[in-house]
């Protein structure tokens, strides 16, 4: 584990501002003993990937802006494992894998939920809508014109446990995202419950199709099963 107050100071800020879930704040990719190595191993490919320059923007590449879906049961560590990628990349990666024209960089990593973008995104459609909401939602679309605050690299955590809906918007919030964010080359992680099979009914065969395109698929799994179960600090 590291402690982020040992972090330079732009890499301190670039911590603070990504939203990294409590319980994983500090954690690499060694503590994250009961996930499957097999899946350690995987992660650890893409993020060679991303860290030299193969992903992010790395426009014409056969892996420009390829993402991870991380799939399984709950309690399999989906999440944490998608907070500590983006902890390896804040506290490892340079400007360089960044792919940052300037030596500025607001907010290169950013983590949150699927219940939390639907919310942002509604917020976005009110005049309650601050100037902060509306650069957290352009740099998730990567369409910032200060280019410093469009993220790089996105978790999008727990896609499918939002509670149905009838909007339109709201049906097409994840393939306007996704695709958005995949056309600039800028890699997302999405954690869910949800199986191959089951996103067209949930978002549509556009949906569907494109996740075959733009996302390594990694079924997530753990050498003792739920980790919710029998241990409370698990």
């Amino acid at each position: 584990m590291f402690n982020p107050e040992d972090l330079s100071l732009v890499r301190k800020s670039w911590f603070r501002l990504a939203n990294i879930p409590a319980k994983s704040q500090g954690w690499r990719l060694e503590d994250c003993v009961d996930s499957d190595p097999t899946d350690i191993d995987a992660i650890k490919d893409w993020l060679i990937k991303v860290q030299n320059g193969r992903v992010i923007r790395s426009y014409g590449g056969a892996l420009c802006g390829r993402g991870l879906l991380f799939v399984g049961p709950s309690g399999r560590g989906k999440s944490t494992l998608a907070s500590v990628i983006l902890q390896e990349a804040i506290t490892r990666f340079s400007l360089e894998a960044f792919k940052s024209p300037t030596p500025i960089l607001a907010r290169p990593c950013y983590f949150t939920s699927y219940v939390a973008l639907i919310s942002l995104k509604g917020l976005t459609m009110t005049d309650d809508a601050t100037e902060k909401d509306y650069k957290i939602w352009q740099g998730i679309l990567g369409m910032s014109e200060d280019d410093a605050f469009n993220i790089r690299m996105l978790v999008i955590d727990d896609v499918a446990k939002e509670h149905a809906s009838k909007s339109r918007w709201e049906v097409s919030l994840l393939h306007e995202v996704l695709r958005s964010r995949f056309e600039k080359g800028l890699p997302t992680v999405i954690t869910t419950n949800l199986t191959a099979e089951d996103w067209e009914g949930k978002y549509g065969s556009a949906t569907r199709s494109f996740i075959q395109e733009a996302f390594y698929h990694l079924e997530v799994e753990t050498v003792r099963g739920d980790l919710r179960l029998g241990d409370d600090e698990s």
